[in-house]
Formats: structure tokens, sequence, C-alpha cells
């Protein structure tokens, strides 16, 4: 169905913008007065029993092992297939010298390209 200009002057001023302002009423946002602020999320401490303390520094001293690149492939396979699902993010999170490690192995991964090149 079309309107007239006149018919569309008339509806509007019955229709949804009903103060004759051009923002509709649900656009209209009131900004808050209070400070913008950053939000910070509290993990609950994750304990763990001596052997699972004990496999993560294992792991942790196998990644930093820069001599035996075979031995670091073998624990980066064994963080991601075993450690990831076995353990929750938060231990990682709260104890972070495991991924400190990858971060540094992954940033010298020309050295290691060089290695495998030979």
């Amino acid at each position: 169905m079309l309107y007239s200009p006149a018919e569309v002057a008339q509806q509007s001023s019955h229709g949804y913008f009903t103060s004759g302002s051009a923002v509709p009423a649900a656009r209209i946002v009131v900004q808050s007065q209070q400070p913008r602020c950053f939000k910070c999320l509290i993990l609950p401490w994750q304990p763990l029993v001596a052997t699972d303390r004990h496999v993560l520094m294992a792991v942790e001293e196998s990644l930093a092992s820069t001599t035996d690149l075979p031995l670091v492939l073998h624990t980066c396979q064994f963080f991601t297939d075993v450690m990831l699902r076995d353990f929750p993010a938060e231990v990682f999170l709260q104890r972070p010298p495991i991924l400190k490690v990858i971060i540094n192995n992954s940033a010298s991964e020309n050295e290691y390209q060089g290695f495998l090149l030979g």
C-alpha cells in the first residue's frame, strides 16, 4: 500500500515516533555517570596433589630443554593430548611457568627451524 507524503506525515505523528524526534525511544541511551573501570575475574585456586605438581614440574623442565628437540616435541604432544584435557585451564593460569616456556619456545622458533633443517 502506497501513501502520499501528507499521509506519511500524519501517520508519523501518531506512530512510533511520538515526540516528533527522529530517534526511536528504544534507541536512546542514557550514559551512566559511573567511571569506567577494569573488571577483574578472580578464579578459585585449584589445589593439586603431589603427583600433579610433579607432572607440571617435569613437563616444564622437559619443555625448557633446548638441547633435546625430540624431547621437546614429545612433551608438547603430551601437553596438548593429556594435560589440556586432565587439568582445568585455571591450573595453567595460576601456575604460569609452563605457559612462559611454551611462549619462549615459540618466540625462538627460528632457532628450532635451523636445527631441523640442519
